[in-house]
This record gives C-alpha cells, structure tokens and sequence, in this order.
C-alpha cells in the first residue's frame, strides 16, 4: 500500500497537484483510485491524509535519532542500524523517549 501511495503522491506532485505545503484533493483522490484498483482495498481520502501524517511522524522520530544520537542509518535497508555492543544504550534511549 505504502509503495502505491508513494508512487501516486510523487505524479501528483509532478503534475502539479501540490500546493502551500499540502496535496490538493484531487491527489488524495487519485491515491484512493489507484489503491481501489491495483489492490481492491476500499480507502477514503481521509485514510489516505491520516497515513500521511503518520510517515511525517516517523520521518521526525527518524530524523531526531540520526541528528542527535550516535546510532547509523543504512540508507541502502531504509533502517537503524544498532550494533550489538550498543544494545544497551538502545534499550535506554527507548525507555526514556
């Protein structure tokens, strides 16, 4: 789902349909036609904005752990990389955030 919502949101810029910082609605519409058809999943532009809006949180959880902790990102897997000797310290950093 995710890689049709990515594919179909990175059109919709390209032709256009992304403005003040947000998707017009005819890209959350496309979105939901595109995953009707490819997958048979009934979705409404409201659980299209609503999955936005959880990538933009990860992306800032993401981003504070590789600005202000010393733990890597792999950006061929798209992943944190924690090397066993430093399990430990990632179990706190958990805890506490």
């Amino acid at each position: 789902m995710d890689s049709i919502l990515t594919s179909t949101l990175y059109d919709q810029i390209n032709e256009g349909n992304k403005g003040d910082g947000n998707f017009k609605s005819q890209a959350y519409q496309a979105v939901v036609d595109k995953l009707r058809i490819e997958k048979s999943i009934l979705v409404t532009v409201e659980h299209v904005k609503h999955r936005i809006k959880i990538w933009k949180k990860h992306y800032g959880v993401i981003s504070d752990i590789r600005n202000y902790t010393k733990f890597n990102w792999d950006e061929e897997k798209k992943m944190l990389v924690i090397p066993i000797e430093d399990l430990v310290e990632w179990k706190a950093y958990c805890e506490v955030n």
